[in-house]
């Protein structure tokens, strides 16, 4: 049966992590630390100057759309790493980009359209 221990070093703010017995008990130093900082959130999503998050529903589906922008802090090996993990020309990277470019000229014709005295009020 699986219960809750509370360590000092695995809790956050109180937080519980279930484990089986004493496992946690029998961990060396490396590995608590090594667990400590799986489970910790992480530090990247509070630091950026730009942080949008969004939660859209569409149909009956909710997707989310992130940015997050500032300086960049990686190394150059970790750049090229998370390049190829992460490619930027995927189909539906490529089918989002043409549904923002295309809404914002939907946008910009409606605006036109408007101001422009083609469509009266």
């Amino acid at each position: 049966m699986s219960k809750q221990i509370k360590d000092s070093d695995m809790s956050q703010e109180g937080e519980n992590l279930p484990v089986e017995g004493d496992v946690l008990a029998s961990l060396d130093e490396w590995r608590r630390h090594s667990l400590n900082e799986a489970v910790e959130e992480p530090s990247w999503t509070s630091k950026h100057p730009i942080n949008i998050r969004l939660s859209i529903p569409f149909i009956k589906k909710q997707y989310y759309l992130t940015i997050v922008g500032g300086r960049e802090k990686r190394s150059q090996e970790r750049r090229f790493e998370e390049r190829s993990s992460h490619p930027l020309r995927t189909f539906m990277n490529m089918l989002f980009a043409l549904g923002v470019v295309s809404g914002a000229t939907v946008l910009m014709l409606v605006f036109l359209a408007l101001y422009s005295s083609i469509i009266e009020f």
